[in-house]
């Protein structure tokens, strides 16, 4: 037995709680996901995670695309960075957090996210040696910042921004909007059947 994840995922991209179970595999936890998703009328979407590795996800249409790609997500206040990461992940990303500048940085010597989020101001004023690791990279990223625009230095003005205050459904929006068409869907799925509920963590 593993232990899945679900994410409801309301239709301007909130996703404010999530449900754990206890599961055989992986076809299991896509049947419970349709479960979850008729016991929150308003959701949208189900997403399905074990730990940090995207199963799939179920909507009202059927199924979708298990990741629609991988996003580093750089902010250092815990509550926002697990609020954003939790809609983030609702809405079929793969998100990993950084922290800090040197959690940033450390990944991205290893890693090229498909996006990348990141708050200006990591606890010292604002700082731009993420964004140069991204720009030289040539991975797409874009601020989420309280700082107004026009108090930036010249040359990051032309990055787009989402300024705090900022909702999950939001940071959703701007990661589809970084991706843009390389956002890819998979709609087409088996028919499901409802099962009994299985036990719930």
């Amino acid at each position: 037995m593993a232990v899945f994840l679900f994410y409801p995922r309301l239709h301007d991209g909130a996703c404010l709680t999530f449900v754990t179970a206890s599961l055989a595999d992986d076809a299991e936890a896509l049947r419970h996901a349709a479960l979850v998703l008729a016991d929150h009328d308003s959701a949208e979407t189900v997403s399905v995670w074990q730990g940090e590795r995207p199963v799939g996800a179920v909507g009202q249409g059927g199924f979708t695309s298990p990741s629609r790609g991988a996003v580093l997500l750089v902010e250092d206040c815990f509550f926002q960075a697990e609020a954003f990461s939790l809609s983030l992940r609702g809405a079929g990303f793969a998100v990993t957090c950084a922290g800090d500048e040197a959690q940033a940085l450390a990944h991205l010597r290893r890693h090229d996210p498909d996006a990348a989020l990141v708050d200006l101001d990591l606890g010292e004023g604002p700082s731009y040696a993420v964004a140069e690791a991204l720009e030289a990279q040539g991975a797409p990223f874009l601020f989420i910042t309280g700082y107004d625009p026009g108090v930036l230095p010249p040359r990051w003005r032309h990055v787009d921004h989402v300024c705090k205050p900022v909702m999950g459904g939001q940071v959703v929006e701007a990661a589809e909007r970084l991706l843009g068409p390389t956002l890819t869907r998979n709609p087409a799925a088996p028919h499901l059947h409802r099962a009994p509920p299985p036990h719930t963590a």
